[in-house]
């Protein structure tokens, strides 16, 4: 049997924590939990050592990342990476040794390595404290895309009582109440962290009757592009770019997309511009005025702080940790029922002149700005992984 070896009351102890998660970088299709997980190992090293197992090529493809090395624990952009072909229980357990692991952290509810760490638990071959963070799969609108296999294993989980060893850790309180309602466990709340000091790019130039939208996200159902582009061509009025960008996850779902985007009025332009590296981000952001984002859920929504800090004003539905909007003056945060509001909102953004956007792009700036508090986070991380190790059994209140 493995076990943890870290004595907390030792000073300048420093826990080795095995994070597994089947994307991260230099990948960037598995969407917003790479970037949480980049901030989460930078962030929390001056008190733990990350180690990071993932897969050695980014979701949906055939080749593994150029110039890594699988096999291996290597540095990338100071993270501790192991890059993998498959994670499966033999290399879960072989890492578990040779990095002295103190604390296991898995990032899904539904993948297959994070079964397989549950059952070493179950079976006793290893007993090592557990984090679980689903990063939003247990969200209603995560839940609703293939359903019937979700909740077939929700109930032969539960039946096995499989997830009893983990502590799930949460990042808003939206996914507390999935976790509690679904599960029926308790979970730590402590939001995600930002990459860096929000700050202003000077969005493009606002001519009132003219509106550049941007849509970055991957091209799948949970992130509702469909109804993205029927709210766009719903506006019969002043002249609209609407540019959309991120990497294809469905390829049916695409095509419906191309088709509907087809049928465009002739005040609408709509591009597909393919996926954006994550260090463009910020730059092509500066290039629009509003994005748009009708999700069916975000567990925290890292693209929505990247344009909020830069100045774009969001139109997003109420589905992400980012609420209130209208009240602080910051954008709109809409009911996916109500979709002629979606259409309302952009029609107000299309008569701003440059004068107008800037001042309510300043209020965004403000709203995120106040928001996002790192260091309050990095505190509650620390006290958390702390509990965690120390008590292999603790419990969340």
């Amino acid at each position: 049997m493995i076990t943890n070896k870290v004595t907390l009351g030792v000073k300048d102890a420093s826990p080795n924590i095995l994070l597994i998660s089947d994307y991260f970088l230099p990948g960037f299709k598995g969407g917003g939990p790479i970037k949480s997980i980049e901030n989460l190992s930078l962030k929390i090293q001056n008190f733990s050592r990350m180690i990071i197992l993932t897969k050695d090529r980014d979701f949906a493809d055939d080749s593994q990342y150029k110039g890594i090395v699988s096999g291996r624990l290597t540095k990338y952009n100071c993270h501790n990476v192991i890059y993998e072909r498959r994670i499966n229980i033999f290399s879960i357990l072989k890492y578990i040794k040779s990095e002295d692991v103190d604390l296991i952290w898995i990032n899904s509810f539904f993948s297959s390595y994070s079964v397989s760490v549950l059952i070493l638990k179950k079976v006793g071959l290893i007993d090592l404290p557990i984090i679980l963070s689903p990063r939003g799969e247990l969200s209603s609108g995560a839940l609703s895309l293939k359903n019937k296999k979700k909740n077939l294993f929700l109930y032969m989980s539960s039946l096995i009582n499989l997830y009893k060893g983990a502590v799930f850790h949460s990042t808003d309180k939206m996914e507390s109440e999935d976790i509690s309602k679904l599960l029926n466990f308790n979970s730590v709340c402590i939001p995600n962290l930002a990459s860096e000091k929000v700050f202003l790019l000077n969005p493009e130039k606002k001519i009132k009757g003219y509106l550049r939208i941007v849509f970055l996200s991957r091209i799948s159902k949970k992130k509702n592009l469909l109804q993205a582009i029927q709210i766009v061509n719903s506006i019969h009025v002043g002249s609209i770019l609407f540019d959309i960008y991120g990497p294809e996850e469905d390829f049916q779902y695409l095509k419906q997309c191309i088709s509907l985007a087809k049928k465009t009025h002739d005040n609408v332009t709509i591009n597909f511009k393919g996926h954006v590296y994550p260090k463009d981000v910020r730059r092509v952001m500066s290039g629009y005025h509003v994005l748009l984002l009708p999700t069916l859920s975000e567990n925290y929504g890292h693209v929505i702080v990247e344009a909020m800090s830069s100045g774009l004003i969001p139109v997003i539905s109420n589905n992400t940790p980012w609420r209130d909007l209208q009240c602080h003056n910051a954008g709109w945060d809409i009911d996916l029922g109500s979709l002629d509001k979606f259409s309302d909102a952009l029609r107000e953004v299309l008569e701003y002149d440059d004068d107008e956007f800037r001042e309510v792009s300043s209020y965004v700036i403000k709203y995120i700005d106040q928001k996002v508090n790192n260091l309050e986070s990095i505190i509650k991380y620390k006290e958390f992984i702390s509990k965690v190790i120390s008590k292999n059994n603790y419990k969340p209140d």
